[in-house]
């Protein structure tokens, strides 16, 4: 036996059109996923960023405190101002590493021991070391901006 089908070409047409509808509809959820990924990690990027500045001028706001009452305690040097100094250079001390925790070390025994003009010496070599970390953050900043 033997069946013979004919397919008229409106049907066909249908056809190819609807495979085409469902064929872009999956490119297009494709793509607004990509994008709204792309778009989510940029968004990712700029808090991370804010939060670094939040950091950074929370640092920079501690460790001016911690260099004006270290700059009181050499400048008076009777010791009136070591257990301030000592808990502001301590608590910055535990948070830095590298060169800058290494001076900040030194600080602190100096600060300890009531060397007042090493204490100056330190202070300010600690205040140099953090311009430095800071125009070195400042610049990595600008190129990721450019």
């Amino acid at each position: 036996m033997y069946i013979k089908v004919i397919v008229s070409s409106a049907v066909i047409s249908a056809l190819i059109a609807f495979l085409g509808t469902v064929f872009s509809s999956r490119e297009a959820r494709k793509s607004a996923r990509e994008t709204a990924l792309e778009i989510a990690n940029k968004e990712i990027e700029k808090m991370k960023l804010s939060w670094q500045r939040e950091d950074m001028v929370s640092s920079d706001e501690e460790f001016a405190e911690m260099a004006s009452v270290v700059a009181k305690f050499c400048s008076f040097a009777t010791g009136a101002w070591s257990d301030e100094a000592i808990e502001k250079v301590g608590a910055i001390r535990s948070k830095e590493s590298g060169k800058l925790g290494q001076i900040m070390d030194d600080l602190y025994e100096s600060v300890k021991r009531d060397r007042f003009a090493e204490a100056d010496l330190l202070l300010t070599d600690a205040i140099n070391e953090k311009r430095r970390i800071k125009s070195q953050a400042n610049d990595v900043s600008n190129l990721q901006h450019q």
